[in-house]
């Protein structure tokens, strides 16, 4: 064997001795590169780990601020429907007033129509009637507009301000 050893090594081919140590290097650097291989993929699932981690807070965080969100809506429109439903209960009381007052006035004044002595008596007081009832619808209509453009003031106030509010935290976040 030795013969083939020098004859080996005379041709220049590698003897048993230097391919053992030539695979015995091949499997050291072949190891090293899997070793780095699996540093890098452990390090990159790390970053992607703190990427994904992240990115979940931060979804948790927005899902948190649009809950809140909505539900300060949700408070805005509830106190906004009482708001209006306490001042649509106040026009209804007071028209139901008006008409009350109104129909009262009818009724005396066909009482009064009822003691005429002349047709020119029951015209006067039909004119004055008219003339009562007429300032009276115009009284009463403009205090019911002017109700009413109150009530839809203090229904939007609280829609108003939570809009303010919005707009404010958006254009600090900006």
């Amino acid at each position: 064997m030795a013969s083939n050893e020098r004859s080996a090594a005379r041709n220049g081919a590698p003897g048993p001795v230097d391919a053992e140590q030539r695979a015995a290097k091949q499997a050291e650097f072949v190891g090293e590169k899997l070793k780095q291989t699996a540093e890098a993929a452990a390090s990159g699932l790390k970053n992607i780990q703190a990427d994904v981690t992240g990115s979940l807070a931060q979804a948790t965080e927005l899902a948190r601020a649009y809950a809140e969100v909505q539900r300060d809506a949700l408070e805005t429109v509830v106190k906004a429907g009482q708001i209006y439903g306490e001042g649509l209960k106040t026009l209804a009381a007071h028209a139901a007033e008006s008409n009350r007052t109104q129909f009262e006035a009818s009724i005396a004044h066909l009482r009064a129509l009822t003691g005429v002595k002349s047709i020119h008596e029951a015209m006067e007081l039909q004119t004055q009637y008219a003339r009562t009832a007429a300032s009276r619808a115009l009284t009463e209509g403009g205090a019911l507009v002017e109700s009413g453009l109150q009530l839809a003031e203090k229904t939007l106030a609280p829609i108003t301000a939570r809009a303010r509010e919005s707009a404010e935290k958006v254009k600090v976040a900006s």
